[in-house]
């Protein structure tokens, strides 16, 4: 009797799996990719794997069916590198502040890279790139970072995953549970749940991963929190939280600006989206697949959509077609910013202080001075090949920079306050005198007071081995 009761419950059990994943988590993710082009500007923020900093990164995407343009344009102070350990921008070596650019054409199969203050083009093959970079369109909808995978990817992945998919319809959600089969009996298995809301389109609002242990103690693994924003007839992704064990925020992703299908946007892309003159040199990786020129990969110019002719070809016929002025420009320029791609373009500026514009009477900028000044304080300088430490800030130095900039804010609030006042009303009131709104303000001075004091105290923090010039060179 005991054997057969067994048999009915393992009958039971198989009856109940559903091995495909369900419709409606189906067309959440595909939803992402409903659309024939789009502008996306977002950031994401991860968290440094010892410290508690989080590392920002910023992207202008933009999508032409299966076409891509990509541009990391790093932090906001215009750096690409970070020691992921630390989140200490990591300077002084090639590359390390130059936003680089990507256009992948699917109808073509090709790739087209460059960065800027580089003089070279490269193009190779989307099969072989070295590129990788996540999509956008797949942000929010796993617990990962589903790293270089597309909605349609991603939903291939997970039909090939083995477990038991339930569907469950709340008054104001769906919950999507996917159970996996344990390694071996008795071991713990894995549970995710999605959350959807079918009020704004069947939009993934949350993603929780667990732990489920034979006794049926579950931990929480990871949580994905998404908010929504409405963009005409479409609601889209604009905050992304992701959350780790004991609820410590890992990564963060916010979209600042996304648009779809509006007539201005390209409808095909090429190497012409990157703005290159023609005539600029090329690295062809093609050639290597093609079995083509070997060692003469350098040796290519590009004309301007995706055509590419050797060295000789452009000496001999292309370079007398074309007006030459813009491709020496362009080179000169570069020749010009030589070096810029390793430090940000603010770097040794004095005045205006790190490059920031009005930030004596701007408390907003103010944050930028901070984090600017802790950029300046917290790396190594390169002297000839050797790096020679410059002190770089303790942790509880940081801590009090913060905690400087958060008190002179509470010193500046009550002074803009009365300056929105006074804003108010004098926009009220025309004025026989445009010049007169140039002179400071009493509230300016005041917060041009209070910029001096951020300053110093900031300086105050330092060990006299700390004690650098805002040109970022030792003192002294």
């Amino acid at each position: 009797m005991q054997i057969q009761m067994a048999k009915v419950l393992i009958l039971v059990f198989c009856q109940s799996t559903d091995q495909s994943v369900p419709e409606v988590l189906s067309k959440a993710i595909t939803d992402r990719m409903n659309f024939k082009t789009a502008d996306l500007r977002y950031s994401i923020s991860t968290k440094a794997y010892n410290a508690g900093a989080m590392i920002k990164t910023r992207y202008h995407v933009r999508f032409s069916d299966e076409d891509i343009y990509f541009h990391n344009m790093g932090d906001d102070d215009g750096v690409l590198m970070h020691d992921p350990r630390t989140g200490i921008a990591i300077l002084g070596v090639a590359h390390a502040c130059s936003s680089n650019y990507t256009v992948r054409s699917q109808k073509t199969g090709e790739e087209w890279f460059t960065r800027d203050g580089q003089p070279t083009l490269f193009v190779g093959y989307i099969e072989n790139s070295p590129n990788e970079f996540d999509d956008p369109r797949s942000i929010g909808s796993g617990v990962n970072g589903l790293r270089h995978t597309s909605p349609a990817k991603w939903l291939e992945e997970l039909q090939r995953h083995a477990g038991k998919w339930t569907v469950k319809h709340d008054d104001d959600e769906i919950v999507v549970r996917l159970e996996s089969k344990p390694l071996s009996e008795g071991a713990p298995h894995s549970e995710v749940i999605w959350k959807i809301d079918p009020a704004k389109n069947n939009a993934i609002t949350e993603v929780s991963d667990y732990k489920v242990m034979p006794d049926g103690k579950r931990d929480l693994l990871h949580q994905r929190v998404n908010g929504y924003a409405r963009h005409k007839n479409r609601w889209w992704l604009e905050k992304s939280e992701l959350r780790g064990e004991g609820g410590v925020l890992v990564e963060v992703t916010q979209f600042d600006h996304a648009e779809f299908d509006m007539p201005k946007h390209p409808k095909y892309f090429d190497a012409d989206m990157l703005g290159l003159p023609p005539g600029v040199k090329t690295m062809d990786y093609r050639l290597l697949r093609d079995g083509q020129h070997q060692g003469k990969l350098y040796a290519s110019r590009h004309l301007g959509g995706g055509m590419v002719v050797t060295q000789d070809e452009w000496k001999s016929t292309y370079s007398e077609q074309y007006d030459l002025n813009s491709l020496r420009e362009y080179e000169q320029s570069v020749r010009r910013q030589f070096g810029i791609g390793q430090y940000p373009k603010w770097w040794g500026i004095s005045d205006p202080p790190f490059g920031l514009v009005d930030a004596a009477y701007t408390p907003d900028l103010w944050e930028a001075y901070v984090r600017r000044w802790i950029v300046v304080h917290s790396h190594d300088v390169l002297v000839g090949q050797k790096q020679q430490a410059n002190g770089s800030l303790t942790e509880a130095q940081v801590e009090s920079a913060w905690a400087v900039l958060k008190d002179c804010r509470k010193r500046a609030d009550p002074i803009l306050a009365r300056l929105a006042k006074a804003e108010s009303q004098d926009s009220k009131i025309p004025t026989s005198n445009p010049a007169k709104t140039l002179k400071p303000s009493r509230e300016q001075k005041e917060l041009s007071q209070i910029f001096e004091l951020l300053k110093g105290r900031l300086e105050k923090l330092l060990r006299s081995d700390q004690i650098i010039s805002i040109e970022g060179k030792k003192a002294g």
